[in-house]
């Protein structure tokens, strides 16, 4: 799998507090929202998974 950021992939997730997690949740529900807004389905897609 090709991950978007490789670093948190590769376990500094796991050295995130969970507030940061959370913000990066965030931010990819809401990148999520923004390209659906845009009508483009599969960068929404993309960034939900």
């Amino acid at each position: 799998m090709n991950y978007q950021h490789q670093e948190l992939a590769n376990g500094r997730w796991f050295g995130l507090s969970l507030p940061e997690q959370l913000a990066h949740v965030g931010s990819e529900v809401e990148r999520a929202i923004s390209w659906n807004g845009k009508n483009n389905a599969e960068y929404s897609r993309l960034a939900f998974e």
